[in-house]
Parts: C-alpha cells; sequence; structure tokens
C-alpha cells in the first residue's frame, strides 16, 4: 500500500531519499529545478550537457549524493512539452517514477510538479 503526503515546499529544502524534478523539452528546467541548479553549484546543468537527456516524455536519469542537495538522490524525469501535459500524462510519469524508486531501494520522495 502506497501512504502519500503532500505538502508544499522548495525542492533544494527537501531531505526525503530522492526529489524527483521534471524536466521539459529542450534541457528546460522548472522552478523546483532552477532551484535545485542553485544549491548544487551547477552540478545539473553539467549532467545535462554530458548525458544523453533531453526531457523527452518519460526518459529519466538520476544523481547521486549530488553537492548541495538534503536528498540522496535527484531524479530527473521527461516531462515532454509543458503546454501538452495533461493529468493523465502526469499520472504516467508518477506511476514510472515509483516503480524505479522502488527498485531503487528509495523509502521517500518528494515529487516536484511542472
Amino acid at each position: 500500500m502506497i501512504d502519500i503526503h503532500v505538502k508544499a515546499g522548495q525542492a533544494h529544502k527537501q531531505r526525503d531519499d530522492a526529489v524527483v524534478v521534471p524536466l521539459l523539452d529542450g534541457r528546460k528546467m522548472t522552478e523546483s529545478g532552477k532551484s535545485l541548479q542553485q544549491v548544487t553549484d551547477k552540478a545539473l546543468p553539467a549532467f545535462l550537457r554530458k548525458f544523453d537527456v533531453s526531457g523527452k516524455f518519460g526518459e529519466s536519469k538520476t544523481l547521486y549524493d549530488v553537492q548541495g542537495s538534503l536528498s540522496a538522490r535527484i531524479m530527473l524525469v521527461g516531462s515532454g512539452d509543458e503546454k501538452l501535459l495533461t493529468l493523465h500524462k502526469l499520472r504516467m510519469l508518477a506511476a514510472k517514477v515509483a516503480r524505479e524508486l522502488d527498485a531503487g531501494g528509495a523509502r521517500d520522495a518528494a515529487i516536484c510538479l511542472p
């Protein structure tokens, strides 16, 4: 059974096992991603330049032990074009994230909405 808690907060202040950040088409970061960029000494843009992550819907990459982050991992999840994002697509992404985090042993996660 999944236990869900909803709260408001900034991505860079979350102390969960994982912080899940949407990545829009064209490697564009959402506001939550931008706040993480600032506290991680630009580790996210450097990661995006080195790896094949474009923000395409459904793709994901996980960074571990990023300096400046209070979470053990930051998961970037491709959300595609923000204008085409629907509730159904958000549910699909949430299910994918839950499966991947469960397989990776995460006990809790903060999912930042676009």
